[in-house]
C-alpha cells in the first residue's frame, strides 16, 4: 500500500509529531515527522520559512509531500525560501557554508549522514532531524574592515556605497561604523558569537534614534543584515553590509 507522508517543519524543535494512517498491513508507513534545528546561526530568524524536500528518483526532483512504501529510498534536503532576512531562493547546501548532521534521526541515514542531502530508507515509523550550523567559526576580529552597504525598504533601495567597520578598543565584540546611512554617521554595533547574532543597542546617532534592531551575520561570506527602525519611524528596513 502507498501513503501520502506529510511532513512537519519545526525549526526550534525538541519533540516530535507523527501522521497515523489507516491500518491495513503491517507494512504501511504509520507515521512521519521532520524536524531542522537552526538556533544560533545565520537561518534563525528564517526558521519558519524553511521546508524540508523529499525525492524518490534519486535526487532528480524534490517534491513537499512523497509517496512512499515500507523499505523504500529517500533524500531529502532543506529549501530556503527568499525572506527578508535572505535575496533569493535557495537549497541549504555545504557550498553555502553549512554545516549538516542527520545522525539524530531514526532511523539513521543510509548515507549523506553530514552532507546536505542525506538518504532514508522508509519504516513504519520515520522521524527525520537536521542540525544545522554554520561552517566558519566565529572570529570577532574578521568583521574589521570595509563593507558594501545597501539600504532596503522592500519597494525600494539604496547604494552600494563604502563603510566601514572600526572594532573598538576595549571591547571587541563592539564595532562603530563611520558612514551609516550614507552620512557619515558613527553608530555602534554587537556581535554575540555564542547566540550567532549581531545588533544596534538602542541609540541615538546625529541626534535621531535607532530602535528594534536585530541582525544575523555569516562568518564565512562576510555578510550580515540587521533590520531596525532609525529617525522615529515605524517601519522596518533591512540594511545589508558585505565586505569588499
Amino acid at each position: 500500500m502507498r501513503n501520502k507522508i506529510f511532513r512537519l517543519f519545526i525549526a526550534l524543535a525538541v519533540s516530535s509529531f507523527l501522521i497515523s494512517s489507516c491500518k491495513e498491513d503491517d507494512k504501511e508507513i504509520k507515521g512521519y515527522s521532520s524536524v531542522v534545528v537552526v538556533a544560533n546561526t545565520s537561518l534563525q530568524f528564517d526558521k519558519f520559512a524553511l521546508v524540508t524536500k523529499f525525492s524518490t528518483d534519486n535526487g532528480a526532483t524534490f517534491v513537499d509531500y512523497p509517496s512512499l512504501t515500507v523499505g523504500q529510498k529517500y533524500q531529502v534536503k532543506v529549501f530556503n525560501p527568499a525572506t527578508e532576512w535572505i535575496s533569493q531562493d535557495e537549497y541549504l547546501t555545504t557550498a553555502n557554508h553549512y554545516s549538516f548532521d542527520w545522525s539524530s534521526s531514526n532511523p539513521k541515514p543510509v548515507s549523506g549522514g553530514t552532507s546536505d542531502v542525506a538518504e532514508f530508507i522508509a519504516s513504519e515509523s520515520n522521524e527525520v532531524i537536521l542540525n544545522v550550523s554554520d561552517a566558519c567559526a566565529f572570529t570577532v576580529a574578521d568583521w574589521a574592515g570595509t563593507y558594501d552597504a545597501v539600504e532596503d525598504y522592500g519597494s525600494s533601495t539604496y547604494g552600494p556605497y563604502d563603510l566601514t567597520l572600526v572594532q573598538d578598543s576595549e571591547n571587541p565584540n563592539k564595532f562603530f561604523l563611520d558612514n551609516f546611512y550614507d552620512s557619515g554617521l558613527d553608530p555602534y554595533i554587537v556581535f554575540n558569537g555564542e547566540a550567532g547574532t549581531v545588533t544596534f543597542p538602542e541609540q541615538e546617532t546625529g541626534g535621531k534614534p535607532i530602535t528594534g534592531a536585530s541582525g544575523v551575520y555569516k562568518q564565512c561570506t562576510g555578510e550580515i543584515v540587521f533590520s531596525l527602525v532609525f529617525d522615529s519611524g515605524t517601519t522596518h528596513w533591512h540594511y545589508r553590509l558585505v565586505k569588499q
